[in-house]
């Protein structure tokens, strides 16, 4: 806490509209739009490192958060001093330990730096994470231990998913990755248990929200590596209209999904999970479906 004071006593007004647009697009809307475009037109197999990594990370992120029911830096009562920018509400309306952003980061960006080759993808990597771990502390939204913490389990799931990815592309038993369906209900549930043993806060609602969001992208995901390991097979390349024609099939399938069941269905836990398990359907099963069968350059060529 004296660090966090330090930081506030000694705040620019420069540097905290930087990192505070460092911390909007830390926002994990970004981070998957940007991992469907790896997985439709680049490379799938670095998209699948980056996804069961960031998914894992955030389940446990989401299960430690509900456990502990950290208060954030300035909610704590021998900190009244510590303070925050209003336009950090948005990215801190839950729990604070561990810190989400740090160890989703942390999971999202390591495999660029286990799969490239080149320079310039490992320095995009580190900075991405050092970045973010400073903005969360120079907003005052989380304390060293939240960040380091998150730093350190981030990278101990991207290590356990990564493993199990290579496992499963050597042996061919893609089926393993359904357990994460498991995974994903269990966690559900225990958000749920302890929503309602806590006493129904503004920070323990919005932690069962995400975790259900994360479930249901997770649950979609794993189903979606085995149905396309197993049954589709797509490929990435294409020409650059192509590649332009499935961003733009993708997005806005993604768009409908999201953003146009959230008009119709119920503001409930279980529509969140629906939610997100449809568009992670949609973005990992259904697009390279229709990829191998309508957008593919030998199909077009017939």
């Amino acid at each position: 806490m004296d660090f966090l004071a330090f930081l506030q006593e000694h705040s620019s007004p420069v540097l905290e509209r930087f990192f505070l647009v460092v911390t909007g697009l830390a926002d994990m809307k970004y981070l998957l739009g940007a991992m469907m475009i790896l997985y439709w037109c680049v490379r799938k197999d670095i998209a699948y490192r980056m996804g069961f990594s960031f998914m894992t990370a955030s389940l446990l992120n989401g299960i430690l958060k509900m456990t502990f029911m950290a208060p954030r830096p300035w909610m704590r009562a021998y900190q009244p001093s510590i303070t925050r920018l209003y336009p950090a509400l948005d990215a801190a309306s839950g729990y604070s330990f561990p810190s989400g952003h740090a160890m989703g980061f942390t999971a999202f960006f390591l495999p660029l730096l286990r799969v490239s080759r080149k320079l310039p993808p490992k320095v995009l990597a580190c900075t991405a994470i050092v970045l973010v771990v400073v903005s969360r502390l120079y907003l005052r939204v989380h304390t060293p231990l939240d960040v380091l913490t998150g730093v350190a389990l981030g990278g101990a799931m991207f290590l356990f998913t990564d493993r199990l990815y290579l496992y499963m592309q050597r042996t061919g038993k893609h089926y393993l990755a359904l357990w994460g369906i498991a995974g994903a209900a269990l966690s559900s549930a225990y958000a749920v248990l302890m929503l309602n043993r806590s006493s129904l806060d503004e920070s323990a609602l919005s932690g069962v929200k995400d975790i259900m969001k994360v479930a249901g992208g997770t649950t979609g995901m794993c189903i979606s590596y085995y149905l396309e390991q197993r049954f589709i097979g797509f490929s990435e390349q294409a020409p650059i209209y192509l590649q332009m024609i499935k961003c733009a099939v993708g997005a806005i399938g993604l768009v409908a999904v999201l953003y146009g069941l959230e008009q119709i269905l119920p503001d409930k836990n279980s529509f969140y999970l629906l939610r997100y398990l449809l568009a992670s359907l949609w973005a990992m099963a259904v697009m390279p479906w229709i990829i191998r069968k309508y957008l593919h350059p030998r199909k077009l060529k017939t």
